[in-house]
């Protein structure tokens, strides 16, 4: 196999699919020097050794641990009184007394700004509860919708719950996507409130037939991680994850659920690197460095499987706060194989079918955050019923209000260490 260790500084370019169909659309990659080979052989094993052993070499903290936090600026009144030098208070000359005229510009009052658009709130559904666990349930709940455009009913309750405080994100799928036009006005009208405060986007886009973002020309199609894998190559991973995530930024989005660590062919997700587990972790870093770049957040997604669990210690290695997902059912009955291994957050894909109670027991489970597909509930009434299913389970004792606290921090500190993590992954020779 032939590995050049490079890859080029800027974007990657525009490629035609060279498998599968082909006169569908463009796929953006990256350049590669190399030919595709066999995973198993053991030339491209030592490469893929080799760019863990330099992903290593520097070690790093990864996420932080802490959210950060911003210095408070001194008051008016303190900056009076502060002494210049020990002993020494500050003297300031005293203003001319005030004419008429001053006096009454003075006491003019400001133009008031405009007021912003009023926030729709959603109706109410179903009995009050407790505000602290009402509050700590908005910053651990994400959820799907139905809708396209502002004025549909899905938008505009998911547009409420966001702006107050209801639910920390939400989570979009093909039956939200019509046109990039339309995904970044939809985008628009869910937050217009303050960019620091912005709640998750998000997405599952990492490659592949099955991914959200629409089959149509104006949408990038890229290669499947089995494809990426293929070619035995980090660095050219790296530049085509760094286009994607650099595509997904400009669309709205700031959370990618990937890339996915779990046998080839297994049922819960058939896209993975293949069945090597230090393969597995070497792409892994790669998909995450590259969403770094842009500032968007990679979630990869695990199962029980040994090579998940292997995988995700390599990666840990150098990212020891990395977030994970796993869809909760039969496939993943928990994620206690994460119990001690994971300190970022946890996310769960669920799907209320059974009722809110047995949603709600995913905490038990070892899930931080919940992922809900509501079905043909409306996202109010789907909030609605997890809010009163969390708030009986805290009541009766089968969940913690300090737990759901501790979830909730946890997701905190990784949206305010997201944009602190230095790059160590360099895209020149070496």
């Amino acid at each position: 196999m032939e590995y050049s260790g490079v890859a080029s500084a800027k974007e990657a370019p525009l490629e035609v699919r060279t498998s599968g169909d082909n006169s569908r659309q463009w796929v953006k990659t990256a350049q590669n020097n190399g030919a595709s080979a066999d995973d198993a052989d053991a030339e491209a094993q030592r490469k893929l050794k080799q760019e863990l052993d330099r992903l290593r070499r520097q070690p790093r903290e990864g996420w932080a641990t802490t959210t950060p936090t911003t210095p408070q600026k001194p008051s008016q009144q303190q900056q009076k009184s502060s002494p210049v030098n020990a002993g020494e208070a500050q003297t300031k000359p005293k203003r001319p007394a005030a004419t008429n005229g001053t006096a009454e510009a003075q006491q003019k009052p400001k133009p008031v700004a405009p007021a912003a658009a009023p926030i729709e709130a959603p109706l109410p559904i179903g009995p009050a509860i407790d505000p602290e666990i009402d509050r700590a349930v908005g910053k651990v709940l994400f959820l799907r919708f139905p809708g396209t455009l502002p004025a549909d009913v899905g938008p505009k309750a998911m547009r409420a719950m966001l702006q107050s405080g209801q639910i920390a994100g939400a989570m979009f799928s093909r039956q939200n996507i019509a046109s990039k036009a339309q995904l970044r006005d939809l985008v628009k009208f869910l937050w217009q409130g303050n960019a620091a405060q912005r709640p998750f986007f998000a997405i599952r886009e990492i490659g592949g037939k099955e991914d959200a973002l629409p089959q149509l020309k104006e949408f990038e199609a890229w290669p499947a991680p089995g494809d990426i894998a293929g070619r035995g190559d980090p660095e050219y991973a790296y530049s085509t994850y760094r286009s994607l995530s650099f595509n997904l930024a400009h669309l709205g989005f700031n959370l990618n659920f990937g890339p996915t660590l779990s046998p080839s062919g297994a049922a819960a997700d058939p896209s993975s690197f293949g069945a090597n587990p230090l393969q597995s972790g070497v792409f892994a870093k790669t998909f995450i460095l590259g969403h770094k770049d842009t500032n968007v957040i990679a979630v990869p997604v695990v199962d029980q499987s040994e090579l998940s669990v292997r995988a995700l210690k390599s990666l840990l290695v150098a990212y020891p706060g990395t977030p994970v997902a796993a869809t909760i059912g039969d496939e993943t009955a928990s994620l206690s194989a994460y119990e001690t291994l994971v300190r970022g957050p946890r996310f769960c894909f669920l799907t209320m079918t059974a009722g809110a109670a047995e949603t709600v027991s995913s905490f038990a489970k070892g899930c931080d955050v919940l992922v809900v597909d509501g079905g043909k509930e409306s996202p109010a009434a789907t909030r609605a019923a997890l809010a009163g299913a969390i708030a009986d389970a805290v009541r009766n004792g089968t969940l913690a209000l300090a737990d759901l606290q501790a979830s909730a921090q946890r997701l905190s500190t990784l949206r305010g260490s997201a944009a602190a993590i230095s790059n160590g992954f360099t895209t020149t020779s070496q």
